[in-house]
């Protein structure tokens, strides 16, 4: 297996804890975390700093680097293939936690999943032109009479569809918009969040009207969450840890203005690329 390049290394300062301590050692514990390699803004994207640097950004992993320097842990990123993120925090060896993802049956039996960090809401993406005069989703029954477009490794099950109903192929964004644009699928199920927040790494698959869409309605919103490996030596205390603080943050209002600030980036940051 060829090695994967380092994108981000924290070392961060080892600090006691009151109450809830990291694990005792000669040093603190570290977390060897990975991401999807595919921006998935405002959540997580990749920009190069003034220094000609790779950076990572976003929600979640803005949150887990704060969290885990206020009480001691150390960081180490990694961006991979989903797929392969997914697989190497499920066996705990190399990487023992995945910063961005979202419960279903599978992975909650899979991994331990850390209470919700931000919430996303459904809409259906669609060609306008296929569509002028009606929006063909308003509800989940609808996706079933519809070819439907998905994304490798992301999680689809919300959308109650047989896996054979969704066209999982395309590896990315742009890959799932191209096969709408070719007539290829009808319909992209899929968070308003991350498609507006597209535009923060140019590609505002919505500027020009071509793309139509519409919220799901009988869909709730959606919890973010981060998923720690069931192998990893300090996974509950790890937990334990990213719940409490993000119970504290969200008390005291800290937790929503992080949100806010990220779901304003796109707007204050079209340029980026």
């Amino acid at each position: 297996m060829t090695a994967v390049p380092r994108i981000l290394l924290l070392t961060l300062a080892f600090s006691s804890l009151v109450g809830l301590s990291a694990p005792a050692q000669a040093e603190p514990p570290l977390v060897r975390a990975c991401d999807n390699d595919q921006d998935y803004p405002p959540f997580r994207w990749r920009e190069t700093g003034a220094d000609g640097q790779l950076m990572v950004r976003g929600l979640g992993y803005t949150l887990i680097r704060d969290i885990l320097a206020r009480n001691g842990w150390r960081l180490e990123l990694d961006l991979l293939p989903l797929k392969r993120c997914q697989q190497e925090v499920a066996n705990g060896e190399r990487y023992q936690l995945l910063i961005n993802s979202s419960p279903n049956p599978e992975r909650i039996a899979t991994y331990l999943l850390t209470e919700p960090f931000a919430q996303v809401h459904f809409h259906s993406f669609y060609l306008q032109s296929r569509y002028p005069d009606f929006t063909p989703v308003l509800n989940k029954r609808d996706l079933r009479s519809l070819r439907v477009c998905g994304i490798a490794g992301h999680n689809f099950a919300m959308f109650d569809l047989p896996s054979d109903r969704i066209d999982m192929g395309p590896e990315n964004f742009a890959a799932a918009f191209r096969m709408l644009r070719n007539g290829r699928c009808d319909v992209l199920p899929y968070n308003l969040e991350t498609i507006e927040g597209l535009r923060i790494v140019g590609q505002d698959v919505l500027a020009s009207g071509e793309i139509a869409h519409h919220a799901i309605g009988d869909m709730q919103p959606s919890p973010l969450v981060m998923a720690i490996s069931r192998n990893y030596r300090y996974g509950p205390s790890l937990k334990r840890l990213i719940d409490r603080e993000l119970a504290t943050m969200r008390a005291s209002g800290q937790l929503e203005r992080l949100q806010q600030e990220f779901r304003h980036a796109a707007a204050k940051n079209p340029e980026v690329k």
